[in-house]
């Protein structure tokens, strides 16, 4: 039973390891993709497309007639939207472009690098090693850095379309992005480095008193 246990344990761990990898491997691939991409559009057009999510500031419910007597009041009240905007290529839309992806790509990649980092040595027997702690609250603090990112991203948008369309912030506002879930999980990796602190304080007691 112990070694089924194990063997499952080790089917899991791989997997794991497996997916961690194959993310670092298109992660790579998408860094040069985009970064060709927008050098590409910014060097042979004068015009981009900006689109984002954005929700009713007011509600707006529209009527539906029922086929039968057996219901009444059907109504359909928009929520959200994509807000998609052609504009012209400027300084400002090819440097934020370029940071915001230097940003998002670089908080990606330090974390999928330290948790390479963490499985490699899980795999090697020693999840408890003191750097392994460095790395989880450096990927900790890498997630969390999405929040701030992702509230950046809404402002510049913000911006951009306030000047563009008339009483776009009286009908419209940005929709979030998942910061809390984003903060939820970074707290959640920042416990994990803990435990793995603590078993690290266990393991050299354990070692000294042998």
């Amino acid at each position: 039973m112990s070694i089924m246990k194990k063997s499952n344990a080790d089917w899991l761990l791989n997997l794991v390891n497996f997916i961690v990898n194959l993310l670092w491997v298109i992660n790579i691939i998408a860094i040069i993709f985009s970064f060709c991409t927008l050098a590409v559009v910014y060097a042979r057009s004068n015009y981009t497309d900006i689109i984002a999510l954005v929700k009713y500031r007011a509600t707006i419910e529209s009527p539906i007639k029922p086929l039968s007597n057996e219901v009444s009041n059907i109504t359909v009240t928009p929520d959200s939207a994509h807000i998609k905007m052609h504009v012209k290529i400027n300084p400002e839309i090819i440097i934020s472009s370029f940071l915001l992806l230097i940003l998002y790509e670089g908080c990606i990649t330090i974390i999928l690098y330290h948790l390479r980092r963490v499985f490699l040595s899980i795999r090697q027997k020693k999840p408890f090693e003191r750097e392994n702690i460095r790395r989880l609250k450096i990927t900790a603090l890498c997630t969390a850095v999405f929040a701030p990112l992702n509230l950046l991203t809404n402002y510049l948008y913000l911006v951009e379309f306030n000047e563009q369309i008339p009483g776009f912030d009286s009908n419209f506002k940005i929709s979030g992005t998942g910061n809390l879930a984003t903060i939820a999980l970074a707290l959640v990796i920042f416990v994990m480095a803990d435990v793995f602190r603590n078993g690290s304080e266990l393991k050299n007691e354990n070692e000294q008193f042998i």
